[in-house]
């Protein structure tokens, strides 16, 4: 999956790719991810089936793929 970065990339703090219509932002820093995890969930948490449906098999039914209740109710046993 990291191969689709290029080797400034990683030296990046937020990627932005455009795929159609879909803007993809991949945060490289602790403190984005946690920003973006914990600050600002609400806004950033609601997947596509698509996304959802892409990112299971790599990622698992998990925390990062789920949204709305579902999230909440794993967000809060995992903590801050």
């Amino acid at each position: 999956m990291i191969s689709v970065f290029s080797e400034p990339d990683f030296y990046r703090d937020i990627i932005h790719a455009r795929f159609g219509w879909l803007d993809v932002y991949t945060l490289n820093t602790p403190e984005l991810v946690r920003e973006a995890l914990q600050q600002n969930h609400k806004s950033l948490q609601a997947k596509t089936p698509q996304m959802r449906m892409a990112l299971k098999p790599l990622l698992g039914d998990g925390l990062f793929i789920s949204d709305r209740k579902i999230w909440e109710t794993r967000r809060n046993i995992v903590g801050p």
